[in-house]
């Protein structure tokens, strides 16, 4: 539909390792701390076939330049290596316990809310920080330029 209203450059992400999520853990981890493999398996499986996709888009549709940013290996990375990033906690959102609240449980008048969300990868239980955010934006800015006009 894009590509018939006229889009030639296109970019989106393929999908963050959901099986790094406080809220997916703390589910399916059975006390575990570490991201839960057979879950990102899954989207790992998916996002290979949105690249094969998106180079069969791109060879059969005149003038397409789609992009496919990847968040997985940057979300993986803070998920896992915190510390490389200045954050001091990756296995729980800075909201409430961290572990499975989300969405409009979490607020800054939360009960438990940390005082230094910066610290943290993530903000609630599925979600990433700001400053997470951030840093994955930069990632994402990076190997999306190849769209920009110079």
């Amino acid at each position: 539909t894009l590509y018939a209203l006229g889009a030639r450059k296109i970019a989106t992400t393929n999908v963050a390792p959901v099986g790094c999520v406080p809220l997916i853990i703390t589910s399916l981890g059975f006390g575990s701390n570490q991201c839960i493999a057979s879950v990102n398996q899954v989207v790992t499986n998916l996002n290979q076939k949105l690249l094969v996709t998106s180079k069969i888009l791109n060879n059969t549709l005149p003038g397409l330049k789609l992009l496919i940013l990847d968040i997985y290996t940057p979300f993986f990375d803070l998920a896992t290596r915190p510390a490389n990033y200045g954050f001091s906690e990756s296995r729980r959102g800075c909201c409430g316990a961290g572990l499975i609240e989300l969405s409009v449980l979490c607020n800054v008048n939360s009960v438990g809310t940390c005082s230094n969300a910066s610290q943290y990868v993530f903000w609630d239980a599925v979600h990433p920080s700001q400053e997470a955010s951030r840093i994955m934006a930069i990632d994402l800015f990076e190997q999306g330029k190849s769209l920009i006009p110079a």
